[in-house]
């Protein structure tokens, strides 16, 4: 609820701002984020350009179509524009928010327009001849109202149904305006819409400098200042304004505490996010912001802090929380460098305290100086242990004597265990794959006399081995860590053929799976184990094969 001196309606807003067309200063603002153009309206004078920024004529030394010049008196950057190619659909757009003193009460309330300017270059006279630019007078309307009373409230005005402004649709009078429910910028309603294509969406930050001074909104906005600009204005600083016009204490708290509150600041007002109830905004004290009171060591951490490893969300929460369980051992500090969470907390919960697990956390630390250990690694050692089912009633499995190498040895054991069971899998799978591929070998019999009689071949230590039964699909897919065990199928009906490449003194010795085409014309692939390519010795093999058992049959058929 607002306090009594914040407007109430679209008619009290309006009485805090001088009228636009008074206010000469704010056009002009506007007016520099258009974008600059050097229109040349003559084929036969293409040498001469009309700067639209300063409205003088400039001459030029290359006169090429969207090409991008610097004017030599006001120093714009800006591309040539021949008015004959497609000057009629240029449009550019503005949305740019400037702050000012409120003219009714100057003292504590600042106030902010959102005003779109646009120019339609293409426009139309009533003859319907195209004007030349330096004739074009652009469409200038207020999209939105805001004022902010200090330790009052905020209000907004914005046209009815969150219109947006377009000058082949103009609206703008009383009756089309209406009070928001809440205070927000009108960015997001221009951006990702259809014609904005050329639209500029821009914020005076020196607006906000001349309207903050001799007003209380200065003392938070000197402190934030610099973090918020660089952070970006995604959201034109409304929502913080508004923030620190009705709940001043809870905002300049946040402002004057850090880095870390003052981000934890931005991401609420600038990037929506939620506090997620872990601030009492009508809060009077720090006790009462917070929920629970900051230590001396703890505000001056803050203020000394360049920022929050764990974010200042998690880092707030989980203070919270441990302060709520009567543990106020573990300051802020403590909980950012062991890097505690909301998350961690809970993995340990009923098993060890958070004070005895930072306490075991700091003698990992010491008997490993180089390393980097906090409560994610003993989190994902539980893991690791609930996978494995371990009883953690034992200390040594609780609290190893080093953690570092326990959590290692666990993901070993815990990855051999997962490949066992991937291999127990595999066994299962290939039986049922033998047994399909057995009632298939009365198919494979003729076929393989043939395959024999026509592919025997040994060269070089190597032979050709042709499978006796389709089952040896299934193990040569096995050992040999590749698919072969999925043509069973296809070798059956001949459709393909798949011989062995072996060791001739050895026939056990596998070195490489070959398949050839149906027709015999051409070898398919010749893969070594895993896939890979041959070793040189096998795919000189091949080659002679291929030359005694595939071109010469090519050169017959």
């Amino acid at each position: 609820m607002n306090g009594r001196n914040v407007p109430q309606d679209v008619p009290e807003v309006l009485e805090h701002f001088l009228p636009l067309e008074q206010d000469l200063e704010t056009v002009e603002l506007v007016r520099d984020e258009v974008p600059t153009h050097f229109f040349v309206d003559d084929p036969d004078a293409r040498y001469y350009a009309w700067c639209s920024h300063c409205k003088e004529f400039v001459t030029l030394d290359k006169s090429h179509h969207r090409k991008r010049i610097t004017c030599p008196y006001c120093g714009e950057e800006g591309d040539i524009i021949h008015t004959w190619r497609g000057y009629k659909n240029l449009v550019d757009k503005v949305l740019m928010y400037v702050y000012t003193k409120s003219v009714k009460s100057p003292e504590d309330t600042i106030t902010a327009r959102a005003i779109y300017m646009e120019y339609r270059w293409g426009e139309e006279d009533r003859f319907g001849e195209m004007q030349l630019p330096w004739n074009i007078e652009p469409y200038l309307v207020v999209d939105s109202y805001y004022v902010f009373v200090h330790g009052q409230g905020a209000v907004q005005v914005r046209p009815v149904n969150n219109w947006k402004m377009n000058a082949l649709y103009p609206c703008g009078g009383i009756d089309q305006w209406t009070v928001s429910r809440g205070v927000n910028n009108r960015f997001g309603v221009y951006i990702g819409t259809y014609g904005c294509n050329r639209m500029t969406l821009a914020l005076s930050n020196d607006s906000i400098d001349d309207a903050v001074a001799e007003t209380p909104f200065r003392y938070v906005w000197d402190e934030i200042r610099d973090v918020f600009l660089n952070a970006g204005n995604i959201g034109a600083y409304v929502r913080l304004f508004a923030y620190l016009a009705k709940y001043p204490f809870a905002t300049e708290t946040l402002a004057k505490l850090g880095v870390i509150t003052q981000d934890w600041l931005y991401s609420i007002t600038e990037l929506g996010k939620t506090g997620g109830g872990l601030l009492n905004w009508r809060g009077k004290t720090i006790k009462k912001l917070f929920r629970y009171n900051l230590t001396k060591g703890e505000k001056a951490w803050l203020r000394q802090s360049t920022g929050a490893r764990v974010g200042p969300y998690s880092l707030f929460a989980v203070w919270q929380k441990l302060r709520a369980m009567g543990n106020t051992q573990i300051t802020l500090p403590i909980i950012d460098e062991v890097r505690i969470t909301s998350y961690s907390i809970q993995q340990i919960q009923g098993l060890i305290s958070p004070d005895r697990l930072i306490k075991y956390i700091e003698r990992q630390r010491q008997k490993h100086p180089d390393c980097t250990i906090t409560i994610d690694l003993y989190t994902d050692y539980l893991s690791y242990c609930k996978r494995l089912n371990m009883d953690m009633r034992e200390k040594a499995a609780l609290l190893p004597r080093d953690l570092m190498e326990a959590h290692d040895n666990l993901i070993r054991e815990f990855h051999q265990l997962q490949e066992l069971q991937r291999e127990e899998e595999r066994r299962k799978q290939s039986l049922k794959e033998k047994r399909d591929a057995k009632s298939k070998n009365h198919e494979y019999k003729k076929l393989r006399k043939r395959i024999l009689q026509r592919y025997s071949f040994e060269a070089d230590g190597m032979t050709i081995y042709v499978p006796k039964k389709l089952e040896e699909l299934v193990d040569e897919g096995i050992a040999m860590h590749s698919c072969v065990g999925t043509y069973v199928d296809r070798v059956a009906k001949g459709m393909t053929i798949v011989v062995f490449i072996r060791s001739a003194e050895n026939l056990k010795e596998r070195i490489g799976t070959m398949e050839i085409s149906r027709d015999g014309l051409s070898i398919v692939q010749a893969r070594a184990k895993f896939n890979k390519d041959l070793p040189p010795a096998a795919a000189e093999f091949v080659q002679k094969f291929k030359e005694a058992k595939i071109e010469r049959h090519r050169r017959t058929a």
